[in-house]
């Protein structure tokens, strides 16, 4: 029997089961280790380490099964993937050595590999096979022949000799580890393998949908600035890329306070494989060796397309190896492993860099020393040698650079352009000039223009396509005109250069070409071969502001404005400049709405460069003194055009070649008002001479134009008195309600028990305050578990029961941080506030004892304990034998088994719902309603900026039609199943939706300033529920649904005629509109657009009323009509269920159909008698047992298809696949009919009858 030295508690039966196991079957002299951490900053835990004679071997448990399928980069549970756990097993032992090397006595000198990694299976059922990938050399046994095997490797070994003594005195003296079971709502499977700091877990959310978790440390993290900033910004870029398919979907992050972890959790793509994977499979084929040269050329083209979008949202990969890049369907390329990701002008983490990682052999030579030197052009670099290793078929590392350019060039010519990106740093390409030269080119557009006859004359044609109509302008560099393309039949401007253009301006033509925003004109053709050369652009329809006697509105200035400076944020985002941004490139629609265009981009700039066209007038100083252009200088230009319009005259005059700012005089005031003068200031600051008095940015510009009003009068909110003297007022409430929020600058207060006035004044009772605490206090309960996040108010009912027993009666015997012992009468209650850490000199498990033991010898006792749910049960395995009758009411209510007559609860929070079932009273609501109803906003009633003061505008919708919208968004992330809100995330939402993290300082700063602060951006709720700058966990959840990104075109016909005539700030721009929609801020007045149609989830109100099993017949055949549509019945209107099948492309289909009758729809519903519940889920179960589960996501999916809408797009086809494997299951199912549908429609029925089958008309 081996010596078995634990050091932790067990974590799991499998664990222990396979310690034990080894323990009987392994030799004396043998020592297995369990429940260790290797030493170094990651800490991690291992499950077991085996010394053998001359062997040690670095175990990791599995209880997989019972089918699990053996392969490659993932194995296969039950038909789920999971990585190979081999990797991460294989990290440790390299890990291991490395220690071992350094501190055990002589076990440098022992020659060869000693650390062996290997997997252990210990499911008692398991059915294993073997992938057609699988390398038999690694070490993965069943528990039954695992030691058998163990003897077998160390045998052909050679024994360590006296390095084996040091080896197992380093390995006793590791500290303890402990295996991560849950991280939030997520149940972890497994750790994966990643380098550096970082951790990831593969896991699975509540609804069973397997998650990736990064992990990372929060001490770690927190060196770096401001953690939730790093991960906000990350997971805004991932995202963005995730909706485009080029890297995988983030889900809202959270901070894990039991690991000290801020997890991000990411969606694996189905149907995705990497580039490795693709060259070990072979697939796509290689006839005669080598790739075809079109699947190749269109793969390389889009991988470099996918680095360049990477890019274009401030992210640097770093890190990329063939592993890491993924083909989705039609080889559309992906990436993941952004773990040493730099975010642009952001803090790096590469402190944080590993010794070992894959993508080192991948790396540029700039950065070979340190990632911290690593540029998007090294990211260039790794994924050309990566696309080179996937197109040659041998791994590129074992190459020379000489060997890889030869070879590339040498198989595929059309690769030129990626040799050169293995060059030095300074003449590699960037991603997206690797994309424009590997391009297949069309016929050119210049071998047509080369034998045209050019007439630049009205009637005239150029390049055999343009028809000059008309001139529409002249300047010294160009002369416009517009012209009619015969090709596509389409008017466009033509722009004849005066002087020859040089050779690089083609590049920077193809850069403007890649231009394409609402905001922004297109760029379609170039001719500078030939003299004269022209530039081809689109035509817009309206007016420039350079065409004087226009009389334009201020609200149309202010819409042109807002879609101007969009247009410059996009191309500054870009990383180019316009360059000459004049009124004549400023164009207008006719009808006032504002709506403009920024035109003329075919010569647009790059940054830092001197533009090759300007215009004097208009022209920043910097510009003029020769020196290279900025950002700021397109600002200038766009600020002197909008004076120019507003003025009739130039802000700016030059003297003696020195640019003057010339000051607005009396009638400029008198003519456009106190408003239009507050616009005019904020455009002054653009013209500002020196580039760093102007905005820092077009977004920031923005954002002052939009709040250029004058202050409102001092009309009040809430009428005073007539002895009420208006003051700028500084509302306690409003600093409280803030701290709430969890990631305010003014820090963070009232979010933890009851810690301050405010959050005792705004504490909400519940059903633990209703329910738990009378049976509590009248003895009726002897143990109280509580169990849930951090957040769920366990601390705050256990101080509430304090209140009650001291205002009974009771007297406090003992009470410190860890919690309290009062007596009331005979009777004992102890309360330990966080059983999961120790306190003093006392462990966790001798607090849980204490106050059990209490219970017990004081024969009359109750014991309340907050204690999360792996700690809970962990706790009654190790201590079962003295707790023995609750340890089994523990395990029973836990599994959901009920207990009559015990004595013991168990309170699993998780299961709490803040929403309302209906609407009317939950628990998010009477938060809602304790913060908004405060006595502390009477205060504002003598405030000079309640007119216009955002946070009170927000608090009063809030309390208003606005506390069901806030509900229905709670509703909507409990239905969604992916992280139960706690009572802390419902209030930091409260707050941020409230505040938007703004102070009463902040507001009458603004007023000061003569700004209006409720036309901020993001000043409303409307924009707030839906920012994406929040890190709010809920909001973050709730930027998904925005209602911006829903098509509904009657929103932009009702920005179009409502908001021409209206100042509310609801009507900057058509996203506000469809946000304050949503809000109710707005309404139609002609009645053809509601907030319906800005829905993300249309049917919330249809599946919430099938989750109340309003008309179980209606839910089963609604539910059956959209499956069948979306599995290929497309026609299909009856009851039950029908699948086609058919030949492909064959005229017509048979419906094979189950009826309705032979399912039954039942509600998946935890009630529970201390909290607050709903249903979440529906299933749909068929008699012959085939079910599936039907979450928010899922039945959104079905009941469009059932209504006529068939949804196709990346985000969907998990559901789709979910449903067609449930359906596939009865595709083979006998029928008593079928539907014959031909190529017409008609529809025939073949049925059984008797022994005969009968075809008759449907």
């Amino acid at each position: 029997m081996a010596d078995l030295r634990v050091k932790d508690e067990w974590v799991g039966p499998g664990e222990k089961k396979t310690a034990e196991h080894l323990r009987d079957t392994l030799p004396d002299d043998w020592v297995i280790f369990a429940g260790r951490k290797l030493a170094g900053e990651n800490r991690d835990d291992v499950d077991l380490i085996v010394v053998g004679h001359g062997k040690i071997f670095v175990l990791d448990e599995k209880s997989w099964g019972p089918r699990l399928v053996v392969d490659d980069s993932y194995w296969y549970v039950n038909g789920r993937a999971r990585q190979n756990p081999i990797g991460r097993v294989g990290q440790l032992s390299r890990k291991l050595a490395t220690k071992l090397k350094d501190h055990a006595k002589g076990y440098k000198q022992v020659p060869g590999k000693r650390v062996v990694p290997g997997i252990v299976l210990s499911h008692d059922n398991l059915q294993i096979l073997s992938g057609l990938n699988h390398d038999i050399s690694e070490h993965v046994w069943q528990l039954s022949a695992a030691g058998a095997e163990m003897l077998k490797v160390d045998k052909a070994e050679t024994p360590l000799g006296h390095a084996r003594k040091a080896v197992i005195a380093y390995l006793d003296d590791l500290p303890a580890g402990g295996k991560i079971q849950m991280l939030g709502d997520y149940r972890v499977d497994n750790r994966m393998a990643v380098p550096g700091k970082e951790q990831a877990y593969e896991a699975v959310d509540s609804s069973d949908r397997p998650v990736v978790l990064k992990c990372y440390p929060v001490d770690a993290l927190e060196e770096l600035g401001d953690p939730t900033e790093f991960l906000r910004r990350e997971t805004k870029a991932l995202n963005k890329l995730a909706e485009s398919g080029r890297a995988w979907q983030a889900l809202p992050f959270f901070r894990d306070e039991a690991y000290g972890l801020f997890v991000v959790p990411v969606v694996r793509p189905f149907n995705a494989r990497s580039l490795a994977k693709s060259l070990k499979d072979l697939d796509p084929e290689r006839p005669a060796g080598r790739l075809p040269d079109d699947i190749a050329r269109n793969l390389v083209v889009d991988a470099y397309t996918a680095l360049a979008e990477v890019h274009a949202e401030g992210l640097v990969h770093r890190a990329l190896d063939p592993g890491r890049i993924w083909l989705g369907r039609a080889l559309r390329v992906m990436f993941s492993d952004f773990h040493l990701a730099r975010i642009d002008n952001a803090q790096t983490i590469v402190a944080w860099e590993p010794d070992e990682d894959s993508g080192n052999d991948y790396r540029a030579p700039e950065c070979a020393v340190s990632l911290a030197t690593a540029t998007p052009r090294s990211d260039v670099f790794s994924l050309s040698m990566c696309l080179i290793e996937w197109l040659l078929g041998e791994p590129a590392p074992e190459l020379t650079i000489e060997q890889m350019q030869a070879k590339l060039l040498d198989s595929y010519p059309w690769a030129a352009p990626m040799a050169v990106a293995l060059e030095d740093a300074g003449s590699r390409p960037s991603a997206e000039e690797l994309t424009l030269s590997l391009t297949p080119k069309p016929k050119s557009l210049t071998e047509a223009h080369s034998t045209a006859t050019n007439e630049f004359t009205p009637g005239g044609v150029v390049g055999d396509r343009y028809r000059i109509e008309e001139k529409l302008g002249e300047g010294g560099f160009a002369v416009t005109w517009k012209v009619f393309d015969t090709w596509p039949g389409h008017h466009k401007v033509l722009k004849q250069f005066k002087v020859a253009m040089p050779e690089t301006l083609r590049e920077e033509y193809q850069a403007a070409n890649q231009l394409n925003h609402d905001c922004c004109g297109r760029v379609y053709d170039i001719q500078i071969d030939k003299t004269p050369p022209y530039l081809v652009q689109e035509y817009v329809e309206g007016q420039s502001l350079d065409v004087v006697g226009i009389d334009r509105s201020l609200k149309e200035l202010r819409q042109i404005a807002e879609h101007v400076l969009t247009a410059l944020a996009y191309i500054h985002g870009k990383d180019l400049l316009h360059g000459d941004v004049t009124p004549a490139n400023i164009v207008a629609a006719n009808d006032g709405s504002g709506i403009a265009k920024l035109i003329d981009f075919g010569l647009a700039t790059p940054h830092g460069q001197r533009p090759q066209g300007w215009t004097p007038k208009f022209a920043a100083p910097e510009v003029l003194d020769g020196k290279p252009a900025k950002s700021s200088s397109d600002l200038f230009g766009f600020a002197a055009s909008l004076a120019f319009a507003m003025l009739g005259r130039p802000i700016t005059r030059v003297t003696d070649g020195r640019v003057q700012i010339v000051p607005l005089t009396p009638d400029d005031r008198q003519v456009w008002g106190d408003e239009g003068e507050a616009f005019l200031q904020a455009l002054l600051k653009g013209v500002q001479l020196n580039p760093a008095d102007r905005p820092a940015s077009a977004t920031e510009f923005l954002n002052l134009v939009r709040a250029a009003r004058p202050a409102p009068p001092p009309a009040p909110h809430i009428t005073p008195g007539p002895s009420i003297e208006l003051t700028e007022v500084h509302n306690d409430g409003v600093t409280y309600i803030r701290r709430l929020y969890r990631g305010s600058v003014a820090g963070n207060g009232g979010n933890r028990g009851l810690d301050d006035p405010f959050a005792v004044d705004t504490y909400v009772p519940t059903a633990l305050d209703t329910q738990l605490l009378p049976r509590v206090l009248a003895g009726e309960l002897d143990v109280v578990l509580l169990s849930g996040n951090p957040g769920d108010g366990k601390t705050a009912v256990l101080v509430k029961l304090g209140e009650q027993l001291s205002t009974a009666g009771a007297t406090i015997e003992h009470e410190d941080e860890a919690g309290w012992r009062m007596r009331l009468g005979d009777r004992l209650f102890t309360a330990v506030y966080d059983a999961s850490e120790s306190h003093g000199d006392l462990s966790s498990d001798q607090l849980v004892s204490a106050a059990l033991d209490a219970v017990i010898e004081s024969g009359r006792g109750t014991a309340l304990i907050a204690v999360n749910d792996g700690r809970l049960l962990q706790f009654f395995d190790d201590h079962g034998g003295k707790y023995e009758t609750w340890g089994f009411d523990v395990k029973d209510q836990v599994n959901g088994k009920e207990t009559p007559g015990s004595r013991l609860a168990v309170v699993d929070l998780k299961r709490r719902s803040l929403a309302s079932e209906d609407g009317h009273d939950g628990p998010a609501l009477n938060a809602l309603a304790s913060m908004v109803n405060h006595p502390h906003w009477e205060d504002c009633s003598g405030c000079v900026a309640q007119y216009d003061c955002p946070i009170l505008a927000n608090r009063d919708t809030l309390n208003g039609q606005g506390a069901q919208v806030f509900d229905e968004l709670v509703r909507i992330s409990h239905l969604r199943r992916r992280r139960r809100a706690t009572f802390r995330d419902v209030r930091s939402a409260i707050a941020w939706l409230i505040t938007g993290d703004r102070s009463c300082a902040d507001i009458h700063q603004w007023r000061s300033s003569n700004l209006s602060a409720m036309q901020l951006e993001g000043a409303l709720i409307s924009e707030l529920a839906f920012s994406t700058e929040s890190s709010d966990y809920l909001v973050a959840e709730w930027s998904e649904l925005d209602p911006a990104q829903v098509a509904a075109p009657g929103v932009d016909r009702l920005f179009r005629t409502q908001g021409a005539a209206s100042q509310h700030p609801v009507y900057k721009g058509v996203d506000a509109v469809a946000r304050g929609l949503y809000f109710e801020l707005v309404s139609d007045e002609a009645g053809q657009t509601d907030r319906t149609s800005v829905m993300s989830y249309r049917y919330l109100e249809e599946f919430t009323s099938m989750l109340r099993n309003e008309d179980p017949e209606r839910t089963r055949a609604r539910l059956l009509l959209g499956m069948s549509r979306l599995v290929g019945a497309f026609g299909y209107t009856d009851n039950g269920l029908a699948m086609s099948s058919g030949m492909p492309r064959a005229a017509w289909a048979i419906l094979h159909t189950v009826p309705a009758s032979e399912f039954t729809v039942s509600i998946d519903d935890a009630r529970s008698p201390y909290v607050e519940t709903i249903a979440d889920q529906l299933t749909l179960t068929h008699v012959s047992n085939p079910s599936i589960t039907l979450s928010l996501d899922t039945a959104e999916i079905i009941l469009r298809a059932a209504d006529g809408e068939l949804v196709n797009d990346l985000a969907t086809d998990a559901i789709l696949e979910e449903i067609e494997a449930f359906v596939s299951q009865l595709a083979r199912r006998p029928s008593m009919e079928a539907r014959i549908v031909n190529s017409s429609g008609s529809v025939a029925v073949a049925r059984i009858d008797g022994t005969q089958i009968v075809l008759e008309d449907a």
